[in-house]
């Protein structure tokens, strides 16, 4: 299918009144992507010039059309930059795509989030989640999901560095089962502000079905508050230099460590109306009626970036 804009449906929250709309993007390679070469060279994407991969190729995405070859570095879609704060409308972030299994049904550092730059592919400037292999024994403090080892090979977690500048930011999220191999998989993540520094994140995780259609059980988990974070190794709370950056892209990763394509990336702002309250600035009077309603919006945007 070619480059398409989304439109999200407009979501009331009873207790503010404030309706939410933005836009979302899908590219899905098909056109103005040269067969075999870097995507770096291709206008709105960069990784670093010394690195080759990963590269944009025919058989590479769903159903053997175009998408984009394991590689070593992260891709940034430089054509979709947005401020995080200050953004006073701003809401909530989704970044996501389609990334395809190996003959073993496993994935291994493949990501979504934003970087804090638009040249310096280093993993250190990326915010987001990853799909990883699950390390046994779990790397927090954060109960099992499953009650075997052999029901969850991997799993889906944060991707950040702490205050220090190490890479210990790795909460976990969802737990995911075996998953089938050489079998497509639709993952999004959704940013939502909840202050400045502070960040919910959701993130969903279903099978593809020969049409390209989600199929079966939707996957769900959620990071309720980063600045809730315990700060300990494996939990820390994310650098603040995420927040604060000046412009932020959206990025990906699919990574070499796994022989799978990725097709699909997808990027969207949802944004509040003008005269909306700014996030953070609540009383907290309606603190339950927003909880209520925060999973209205999460089913009204999962039904619209699908």
């Amino acid at each position: 299918m070619a480059r398409s804009l989304i439109k999200l449906n407009l979501i009331i929250l009873a207790s503010s009144s404030v309706a939410l709309a933005g836009e979302g993007a899908t590219e899905d390679f098909e056109v103005g992507f040269a067969n075999g070469q870097p995507l770096r060279i291709h206008n709105g994407w960069f990784y670093e010039e010394q690195n080759d991969t990963p590269v944009v190729y025919k058989g590479g995405g769903f159903d053997n059309g175009w998408g984009i070859a394991p590689g070593t570095r992260a891709f940034t879609w430089t054509a979709k930059g947005f401020v995080w704060d200050p953004n006073p409308r701003l809401v909530a972030v989704v970044v996501g795509g389609d990334w395809q299994t190996d003959s073993d049904g496993m994935l291994d550092d493949d990501r979504a989030g934003w970087t804090v730059s638009n040249d310096d592919d280093e993993s250190g400037n990326i915010f987001g989640v990853q799909i990883d292999p699950l390390d046994p024994p779990p790397n927090n403090d954060q109960p099992q999901q499953f009650e075997s080892p052999e029901d969850a090979k991997l799993n889906i977690e944060a991707y950040w560095d702490g205050e220090a500048g190490d890479d210990s930011g790795r909460a976990k999220i969802l737990e995911l089962p075996e998953l089938e191999p050489n079998t497509w998989y639709r993952m999004r993540a959704k940013f939502t502000k909840l202050t400045a520094n502070a960040v919910k994140i959701d993130v969903s995780f279903v099978e593809l079905n020969d049409e390209g259609q989600p199929e079966g059980v939707v996957l769900r988990g959620t990071l309720g508050n980063t600045s809730e974070l315990p700060d300990t190794p494996g939990n820390r709370k994310p650098n603040s230099l995420y927040f604060t950056a000046t412009q932020v892209w959206p990025v990906y990763k699919n990574f070499s460590n796994r022989r799978g394509g990725f097709d699909n990336a997808y990027f969207a702002l949802e944004l509040a109306d003008e005269d909306a309250e700014p996030a953070g600035d609540s009383d907290g009077e309606d603190e339950d009626e927003e909880d209520d309603d925060d999973e209205d919006d999460d089913e009204a945007s999962t039904g619209a970036d699908e």
